[in-house]
C-alpha cells in the first residue's frame, strides 16, 4: 500500500497548480518517500480538508458553464446530514459577468435560483484572480433540508466560462469555505462530465489535478474508488468523463477517433475522495457454467462458412454471483497462448447477476470468418471496471514517463498501485504515434501522449485508459467447422489429491485430448476449486506437461482456516471435515455432449505419534554434582506437528 501525500501538500504548491509545471516530479518523489515511510506517515501528519473547486482542478482551468442542454455537466453535491450548507462562489471570464446559480433538491425541486448581478463584488462572487489561499467570505449559502444528492448548475449569463469556482459543503452558515483546508467538508462534489476551456494547448495551461471515481464493487455495500492522477494534461477545450467499458461497442477498450465513435458518461467523477464510499469487496466474483454452444444447441462448433442460416453463430454462456460487473471474453485467434493481444477477438460488455449469454459469429475484428480450426477462449469477470476517456485531450505528460496514471484509493491519502491498461494502436494505428500495453497492462503504468501542440496525438480522439478490481477467469474451446455435422470428442478426466490435512499442497490434473488444440505449444486450462463447506473458491491454471500431451497439472496450497479465506487468493483455507471439489467443464465428450467433471478431496485432522525419551549417559553420580538429562522428541507421523510443547514436570 502506498500513501498519496499530494493533497496534503496542495497548500504548499498552489503556484505549481497555477502554472501546471512541477507536480508530476514532486508527487512521484513524494510517493517514493511514502513507500519508504509506509503506514507510519498517517501517524505523523493530519489530513487536510480542502474546499471543492478551482483549487483542485487548477487555477488555470476555466470551467465551462452548464446549461439546460448540457445537464450532464451539472455539479452533484452529496448531503449526508440535514442542515449542511452548500456554499457557491465564482467569477466568470470577467469580474462584471452576471452569474446564475441554480440548486435542485434530491427530489427534483428547484430550491434556489440566484444571480450575482454585474457588479464586481457581491454575494456569490470572488475575484477572477483570487489565489484562493484564504477563507471565502462572500459565498452564496443554501441550507439543505433533506439528505441525498443535490444538483448545482453554474451558468455564466454574460459569457460561458468560470475562471474561478468553488462549491463547498460546510456544517453551518457560520462557517466559511476555506480552500486552504481548514473548514470545508470534502468528498461531496462530483459531475458526470467536467468540461474546461483553457484556450491553449501549451504546457503552461496543463493541469495536474486529481479526480476520484466511485464504481460498484459487485456486491452489496461495496465500492471501488479510483484515483485518476493527471500530470501535465493539456487540451484547449476538453472533458473529463468515465464509464465501465470505454468507447461504445464494437471498439470498447480501444482509443479511437471521435468521428464515428462515442462514449457515454456513467460514473460521477469527484474532486476529492467520496464521503459516501463503501469499502472494496473482500471476495472475487464467481463464474460458473462457462460454455460455448451453437445456435442449434448442438455443440461448441459453428460453421459460418457452411450452409447459410444453419449454425452460423453461437453463444458464450456463464453465470456469476456479482452485480454491476463486466466481462471480457478473449478468443486466442493467433493461437499463441496469449489472450487479448493483437489479432485476437475480444468481446466486452456488462455482466448481469445470474445467467449471461453473449453472441459470437465466428468472425475476426475485420469481419472475416476465421479459418476452420479449434480456438481457445477465456472469460474474465471483472469488478469495478473504470475507464477514463480523454475527449479531445491533445497531451498527457508530453514526455516518456510523466503522463496520467490510476491508483485504487482507500482514502484521501492512502492509495494502492494497480495495473493500468490502454491500447492506442489497434484502431488509431502505430503510425499515429500511440502506444499499447495490452493485454498485460502495467502496474502504476503511466499513459503518455502528445507534445503540447494543437495537432498532438489526442487531438480529435477518444483516448481510453482503464483499470479494474478483482477478477475471475474460466476457459474453454470453440470450433469453426466446415459443415454442420455434430462434433465428437474424448471424455476428459480431472483429479485432485484424495485426502489431505490443512497445510498440504493439493495436486490437480486434467487429462483431455480435446484440449491439445495446438500440438507445438504448451497450453493451459483453468479449473475451479471449491471448499464445499465454507464456499471459498479458487481458480487454478493448469499447465500442459509438454507440447501435445493433453495432460495438464498444477497445485493449490492449503492452510488451516475455520472459515473461508478470500476467493482467488492462491491459497485455500481448510479444516478437519471439509471437502474440496475440483470442477472441470469438459466442452465435448465422446458422444458430442458437454459434461461437468469433478473430483473431491477429503480433509482430516492431522495425525501424529509423538514419542519422548529422557535420559543421560552417567552411571555414577557424586553428591553435589550436576547431571544433564537429554530429552528427545520424535514424531513417528504420519503428519507433521506445529506448535508442540514439551514440559518436564
Amino acid at each position: 500500500m502506498t500513501i498519496n501525500i499530494e493533497q496534503l501538500k496542495q497548500d504548499r504548491w498552489n503556484k505549481s497548480v497555477k502554472t501546471g509545471l512541477s507536480k508530476a516530479l514532486n508527487v512521484r518523489k513524494a510517493r517514493k518517500l511514502a513507500w519508504l515511510l509506509g503506514l507510519i506517515w498517517p501517524l505523523l501528519t493530519s489530513t487536510a480538508a480542502f474546499a471543492e473547486g478551482s483549487v483542485q482542478v487548477g487555477l488555470n482551468q476555466p470551467l465551462t458553464e452548464t446549461t439546460a442542454t448540457t445537464s450532464n455537466r451539472d455539479l452533484l453535491v452529496d448531503i449526508t446530514s440535514v442542515g449542511e450548507v452548500i456554499n457557491i462562489s465564482g467569477c466568470g471570464t470577467a469580474q462584471t459577468n452576471n452569474l446564475n446559480y441554480i440548486i435542485e433538491s434530491p427530489t427534483g425541486a428547484i430550491v434556489a435560483n440566484v444571480t450575482t448581478g454585474t457588479g464586481t463584488t457581491g454575494v456569490g462572487k470572488i475575484s477572477c484572480t483570487d489565489p484562493m489561499t484564504g477563507a471565502i467570505t462572500t459565498a452564496y449559502k443554501y441550507t439543505t433540508t433533506q439528505t441525498g444528492r443535490y444538483k448545482v448548475r453554474l451558468v455564466n449569463v454574460t459569457a460561458t466560462n468560470f475562471n474561478r469556482f468553488d462549491v463547498t459543503v460546510t456544517a453551518s452558515t457560520a462557517v466559511n469555505p476555506d480552500p486552504t483546508g481548514n473548514t470545508g467538508i470534502t468528498g461531496r462534489v462530483s459531475a458526470l462530465v467536467w468540461t474546461y476551456a483553457t484556450g491553449s494547448f501549451a504546457l503552461s495551461s496543463a493541469t495536474n489535478a486529481n479526480y476520484y471515481t466511485l464504481t460498484p464493487g459487485g456486491f452489496p455495500g461495496t465500492n471501488y474508488v479510483w484515483l485518476l492522477d493527471l500530470n501535465q494534461l493539456a487540451g484547449n477545450g476538453y472533458s473529463i468523463t468515465s464509464n465501465n467499458l470505454g468507447v461504445a461497442a464494437p471498439r470498447s477498450g480501444f482509443s479511437t477517433p471521435i468521428t464515428g465513435n462515442s462514449s457515454t458518461p456513467l460514473y460521477q467523477v469527484y474532486l476529492n475522495y467520496p464521503t459516501i464510499a463503501a469499502p472494496p469487496p473482500s471476495v472475487a466474483p464467481s463464474v460458473t457454467g462457462f460454455r460455448f454452444i451453437d445456435s442449434a444447441g448442438q455443440d461448441f462448433g459453428i460453421s459460418p462458412g457452411g450452409t447459410a442460416g444453419v449454425q452460423d453463430s453461437g453463444f458464450f454462456e456463464f453465470s456469476t454471483n456479482a452485480s454491476n460487473a463486466t466481462y471480457a471474453i478473449k478468443i486466442d485467434v493467433n493461437a499463441n497462448g496469449i489472450f487479448g493481444d493483437a489479432g485476437d477477438v475480444t468481446l466486452t460488455g456488462n455482466a448481469a447477476n445470474g445467467f449471461n449469454s453473449i453472441a459470437w459469429n465466428g468472425r475476426n475484428n475485420a469481419g472475416a470468418v476465421l479459418p476452420t480450426g479449434t480456438y481457445q477462449a477465456r472469460a474474465e469477470i471483472r469488478l469495478g471496471e473504470f475507464h477514463f476517456i480523454g475527449n479531445d485531450i491533445e497531451t498527457s505528460g508530453g514526455g516518456a514517463s510523466n503522463g496520467l496514471t490510476i491508483y485504487q484509493a482507500r482514502s484521501q491519502i492512502l492509495t494502492v498501485p494497480t495495473r493500468v491498461y490502454w491500447d492506442d494502436v489497434t484502431i488509431l494505428g502505430a503510425a499515429a504515434g500511440g502506444t499499447s500495453n495490452t493485454p498485460l497492462g502495467t502496474l502504476s503504468g503511466v499513459h503518455t501522449w502528445g507534445d503540447f501542440s494543437g495537432i498532438s496525438f489526442g487531438d480529435a480522439a477518444l483516448i481510453d485508459t482503464y483499470v479494474f478490481g478483482a477478477t475471475t477467469q474460466a476457459s474453454l474451446f470453440v470450433a469453426i467447422t466446415p459443415n454442420d455435422n455434430p462434433l465428437l470428442g474424448a471424455n476428459g478426466a480431472v483429479t485432485i489429491t484424495p485426502a489431505s490435512v490443512p497445510g498440504n499442497t493439493l495436486a490437480l490434473s486434467v487429462t483431455d485430448a480435446d484440449l491439445n488444440s495446438l500440438p507445438t505449444i504448451v497450453e493451459t486450462v483453468i479449473v475451479s476449486v471449491r471448499n464445499d463447506i465454507t464456499g471459498e473458491l479458487e481458480d487454478v491454471t493448469l499447465t500442459e506437461t509438454g507440447p501435445s500431451t493433453g495432460v495438464f497439472t498444477g497445485n493449490l496450497a492449503t492452510i488451516y482456516g475455520a472459515s473461508a479465506g478470500a476467493n482467488n487468493s492462491g491459497t485455500m483455507n481448510s479444516k478437519n471435515g471439509d471437502t474440496i471439489t475440483v470442477t472441470y467443464n469438459d466442452a465435448l465428450g465422446s458422444t458430442g455432449v458437454a459434461a461437468v467433471r469433478t473430483a473431491q478431496d477429503v480433509v482430516s485432522a492431522p495425525s501424529a505419534n509423538l514419542r519422548i525419551t529422557k535420559g543421560n549417559s552417567v552411571t555414577t553420580v557424586s553428591s553435589g554434582n550436576t547431571v544433564t538429562y537429554v530429552m528427545v522428541v520424535t514424531n513417528n507421523g504420519p503428519d507433521s506437528v506445529a506448535g508442540a510443547i514439551v514440559t518436564d514436570i
